[in-house]
């Protein structure tokens, strides 16, 4: 039986962490001073897109986020983190405009369209930062840094109506589409940005806030059609914008 390329990905990381985990054990064993942490992550995701001359009608879309970070302590509290996250972003923008033929043509035609953009990451930050020490089993951290991410699955769809009106007929045409979101037509695969991190870790358990500001034009021109093909107006610029927050707990 063939596993599908999504559970493949959570097995490596599940097999990742044991491996961490058998590394951390070893290392307490043996009394060596530690500079290695690893944290395991679990979280949701409220997540939109930046569009350039476009940001209206948007809604946040809501998604989870899965994976583990490794923290290395080089000085004083200061540390560099790593890792790995599987993660689903996307938007939700509804197109909502009226569109008028120039003369001599009267064609009127409204939009009236939800489109859901669901795209599925996995993600590697790289992030700069700063861990206080014990204060009675709790800790405050701030990081901040770098992320590429690649996409690998997800759906776009839209679902309204359009209201046309030509003077001597009109006429409301359902609208229910779909398209891979990661196609030649809709976003690319490859996507890079900022992000910053603030967080707290009481014994071993973790809480965090991050955001993460996208850098990258993702679109590939992605056009609005309806069932019949009509073309709408073209989303040309898009970036990635995404606020989550996580609990998980340290090795």
């Amino acid at each position: 039986m063939d596993i599908p390329d999504f559970m493949k990905v959570i097995i490596k990381i599940l097999i990742t962490f044991f491996c961490l985990f058998l590394a951390c054990a070893v290392e307490a064993q043996i009394g060596v001073k530690r500079k290695i942490f690893y944290d395991f992550r679990v979280g949701v995701n409220s997540s939109e897109m930046d569009v350039e001359n476009g940001n209206y009608g948007k809604r946040p879309k809501i998604g989870f986020h899965i994976g583990f970070l490794t923290s290395y302590k080089f000085y004083d509290g200061f540390q560099v983190q790593t890792g790995g996250f599987l993660t689903k972003k996307g938007m939700k923008r509804k197109y909502d405009d009226t569109v008028e033929d120039a003369p001599p043509s009267i064609n009127i035609r409204q939009h009236n369209i939800m489109y859901t953009y669901d795209a599925n990451y996995f993600q590697v930050p790289l992030m700069l930062g700063w861990e206080s020490k014990d204060f009675k089993s709790w800790q405050f951290n701030i990081n901040a840094g770098i992320y590429g991410a690649w996409g690998f699955r997800g759906e776009t769809k839209g679902r309204g109506s359009v209201y046309t009106n030509t003077g001597s007929i009109t006429g409301t045409e359902r609208v229910n589409v779909k398209y891979d979101t990661f196609s030649k037509s809709v976003l690319k695969k490859f996507d890079y940005g900022m992000i910053g991190s603030i967080g707290v870790v009481y014994e071993i358990y973790t809480v965090n806030l991050t955001y993460e500001y996208g850098l990258y034009n993702i679109s590939n021109g992605f056009e609005l059609y309806s069932n019949s093909g009509r073309k709408g107006k073209v989303l040309d610029n898009l970036r990635n914008r995404n606020l989550t927050f996580s609990v998980g707990f340290r090795f």
